[in-house]
């Protein structure tokens, strides 16, 4: 027995353990029955003697005991047998519960073991090979190193980094289960489904930042890869336009010959066959419903789709910054001709200061080519609104002639009512009341004093907060405004303490101070003086804010109790204060305004420890005649404590101390 012992021990010691290799996951390591001899021969007589041994003490065995018995065997061999028994390094084992055959189940387990081990070897072996940014992962995953080494490639061709653009829950980086999944969807071999998932998956991942926000769906090993890359394409059109990817019938999912027509069509077509032409219940596509609106022209097919897929189709361009679902659809652009809007947009590109003003004249730009018809009307409404009463435009000019075009939609852009505003230009308050003034009379109103009654007898109706409603009346707001301002003071509760101190300044009939922070007009005051500065425009994000948050707030000049100028205000990060731009009427005097300013931003200096009081850099408002006024220089921009999403001071200038 101890001869035949010595044999074994001898031929495993000459064996050479580091030439394993695997060809394919499918297949065992090369060289494998050679070791699986010595399994029968080696383990089985290590096994076998720890059996005996146990059974003649009658005792609960532990891991050194184990190797004792086991000393004179390889050191690998005793290093497996008890890895495998005490797992743990610390539970026993409990002789008295073996069995004759195990011996026999042992060395069944071991041997899986020793199986896997080799293989996993042999993955990484080939992976380093290869060339696999992430080896490690080819070990542990039970496919090709192949498929990972597809996956690189892509990656970089993607400008992705491999070793950082793997995660193991598919947050951060693609999943390796999935990879797996879809390789085996493929039929375990590279190209064709694999790649389109590979593809769509990284694409999706430098796109969003995450591997978690679009996941596509796997191939299957029965279909062709002219499906899978339709229903790729028609789950990929589903997500990017915010379709629940659920969205097939409930009994499963739509017929492969529905799935390649409706793949090979355009994406606009795909949206609407999804969201208007999907029979859950037979689970088909209505193809004659969708053929109907294949038939429609590009304008008309527009209106069923959301603002960017529209504005795509049209175009062929991407959106313009600033541009959304909530403004008026991009096919009834193409009514007054899209040369005045890109002229507008050449004035805004050339103008806006930063992205945040690029945006906001953007809107503005956009929705008055929606409603008066050439660049001649809109030089015209232009004159009409300027404070400098010039018919140039410039950025500011386009920001401040803002007229809301989603009113017009409703009004089917009748000329009638066009013209009344191009008459009345103080009718843009009461836009609003367009439609409900028409319906009530079945006509268009003449006279301003006339719309004006209607807008005065047309009530709320269930007023919840009574001086909201007042203020509201008086601004002349509609019905929907006022609710947008209820629902907002109903949610966001006054401030329980404040950031900017209390000032007043006094300059003849001129007054300078901070409005009250339970004062409601606050988020309205944009209407007080003709600015963005309200709920409904692009600083509406400003108007929240100063009601809200203790760190802003509003100033403002009143002059014969009238509000004619005001400075939404906020605090930075090192204790300025910053007037983000100052805001005022037409035909004020613009050098006691900026009187008011430098005092109070003296006065202001050391309360509630402000540093340096700034104003921001922008060409809105009298901003930029008050600094022509005081000589304001540029300075080191202040930072919000709490960032807010829209603001005119990326760039400032410095109003106090002024040394």
């Amino acid at each position: 027995m101890r001869m035949r012992r010595n044999k074994v021990i001898k031929r495993f010691k000459d064996f050479d353990l580091e030439s394993y290799h695997v060809k394919t996951p499918e297949t065992l390591v090369v060289g494998m029955t050679t070791r699986v001899e010595l399994i029968d021969d080696l383990y089985r007589e290590a096994l076998s003697l720890l059996y005996r041994k146990a059974k003649a003490l009658d005792k609960t065995l532990y891991w050194e005991e184990a190797e004792a018995l086991l000393s004179f065997f390889p050191d690998n061999v005793v290093e497996e047998i008890c890895k495998y028994l005490f797992d743990d390094g610390y539970s026993g084992l409990d002789v008295s519960s073996l069995s004759e055959s195990w011996v026999d189940d042992m060395l069944e387990d071991i041997r899986e073991i020793i199986l896997r081990e080799a293989r996993k070897k042999g993955r990484y072996r080939k992976a380093k090979e290869l060339g696999v940014a992430r080896p490690d992962l080819a070990k542990y995953y039970n496919i090709d190193p192949r498929a990972f080494l597809e996956v690189d490639k892509l990656m970089n061709k993607k400008g992705l980094d491999p070793k950082e653009s793997y995660d193991s829950f598919g947050l951060w980086g693609l999943c390796p289960d999935n990879i797996t999944r879809a390789w085996f969807g493929n039929g375990a071999r590279p190209g064709g489904k694999f790649t389109l998932w590979v593809n769509s998956a990284t694409s999706h991942f430098k796109k969003y930042g995450r591997a978690d926000e679009f996941c596509p769906p796997f191939p299957r090993r029965e279909e062709s890869t002219s499906v899978y890359m339709c229903r790729l394409r028609v789950a990929e059109t589903a997500h990017d336009w915010g379709i629940d990817l659920n969205l097939f019938p409930r009994n499963g999912d739509l017929r492969p010959k529905e799935i390649i027509r409706l793949g090979h069509m355009t994406k606009p077509s795909i949206y609407y066959a999804l969201t208007n032409c999907l029979d859950e219940e037979r689970n088909e596509i209505m193809w004659e419903k969708l053929s109907q609106w294949l038939r429609l022209d590009k304008r008309e097919k527009a209106k069923f789709l959301p603002f960017k897929l529209a504005w795509s189709m049209l175009f062929k361009r991407k959106t313009p910054e600033g541009l959304g679902n909530k403004d008026p659809n991009p096919g009834y652009l193409d009514r007054v001709g899209v040369k005045s809007f890109r002229k507008l947009m050449k004035i805004v590109r050339e103008e806006s200061a930063d992205e945040s003003s690029l945006a906001a004249n953007t809107k503005a730009a956009y929705h008055l080519s929606i409603v008066f018809r050439d660049i001649g009307t809109i030089e015209r409404w232009i004159k009409l609104l300027s404070r400098q009463n010039t018919t140039n435009i410039t950025a500011v000019t386009i920001h401040d002639a803002f007229v809301d075009g989603n009113k017009f939609v409703n009004l089917d852009f009748k000329k009638e009512w066009i013209n009344f505003l191009l008459k009345f230009p103080e009718a843009r308050k009461l836009i609003g009341y367009f439609k409900g003034f028409e319906e009530e009379y079945k006509r268009s109103a003449r006279k301003i004093a006339e719309l004006e009654e209607f807008a005065t007898l047309r009530e709320y109706g269930n007023i919840r907060l009574p001086e909201v409603a007042k203020i509201a009346a008086e601004l002349d707001l509609d019905e929907e405004e006022f609710r947008d301002y209820e629902k907002f003071f109903l949610k966001n509760r006054k401030k329980s303490y404040t950031m900017l101190p209390h000032v007043v300044v006094k300059l003849e009939d001129y007054t300078f101070r901070k409005l009250d922070d339970h004062d409601v007009r606050g988020p309205f005051l944009g209407l007080y003086t003709d600015c963005c500065q309200h709920l409904h425009n692009a600083g509406s994000s400003c108007a929240k804010a100063g009601w809200r948050d203790p760190e802003s707030g509003f100033y403002i000049i009143e002059k014969g109790g009238e509000i004619i100028a005001q400075s939404w205000a906020w605090r930075g990060r090192d204790g300025e204060l910053c007037f983000d731009s100052i805001e005022g009427l037409g035909g004020v005097n613009v050098e006691k305004i900026a009187a008011l300013y430098k005092e109070a931003a003296r006065q202001l200096l050391g309360k509630l420890g402000i540093t340096r009081v700034t104003v921001g850099d922008t060409e809105y408002g009298l901003t930029p005649e008050v600094r022509k006024i005081l000589d304001g220089r540029p300075c080191t921009p202040a930072k919000m404590i709490k960032k807010v999403k829209y603001t005119d001071a990326e760039e400032q200038w410095l109003l106090a101390p002024n040394d």
